[in-house]
């Protein structure tokens, strides 16, 4: 999902550059995630990237762009990517094991949250990106059905909503595997 999503963003021009480079790295970093040697990749990079990239969005979702009023349906988008950004850094620094490397290399898994808490934030986030994901697939399937090939803002419009939808299923999915 995410690898299909990562070159819809990629190679589509619906949103700001910026934007589509947060999410194509989001995408990258969760299939990196999924591998079971991803526990020996350093974590303070995606921290940081993610770290950043959330505060972004949630700047822009609270401001919005200055040159243009920015709508209820931006703000939640904006909200939405910051909420995403936010959980792969919370995935990233819950799947770090505090113990020393050599500890890590020998451990079969890469560490889990075990407290409470953290399965509690990890059925959230499931949850959260199920429901999320609705109005993202709702909306491709909605402009791929009125759009026709004179009408390419619309197929741009239903490609940028299914990758939306599609990160936030294989969010969910991440999520669920780390319950």
């Amino acid at each position: 999902m995410f690898g299909a999503a990562g070159l819809m963003l990629f190679t589509g021009n619906g949103s700001d550059p910026l934007s589509r480079g947060i999410h194509v790295a989001g995408c990258a970093a969760m299939i990196l995630a999924s591998w079971s040697w991803a526990s020996k990749l350093p974590v303070w990079p995606q921290e940081a990237v993610f770290t950043l990239a959330a505060g972004w969005f949630f700047v822009r979702a609270v401001h919005g762009p200055r040159l243009r009023v920015q709508s209820g349906g931006q703000r939640w988008r904006d909200l939405h990517h910051a909420v995403m950004a936010g959980a792969i850094t919370w995935s990233a620094a819950g799947m770090t094991d505090p113990h020393s490397t050599a500890e890590h290399i020998h451990s079969s898994m890469p560490a889990q949250a075990a407290n409470p808490a953290g399965v509690d934030t990890t059925a959230v986030l499931t949850v959260y990106f199920v429901a999320a994901a609705l109005p993202w697939l709702s909306a491709a399937f909605r402009a791929a059905w009125k759009s026709d090939h004179r009408e390419p803002q619309r197929r741009r419009h239903a490609v940028e909503a299914a990758s939306h939808g599609l990160m936030s299923i294989g969010m969910a999915a991440m999520f669920l595997a780390m319950a």
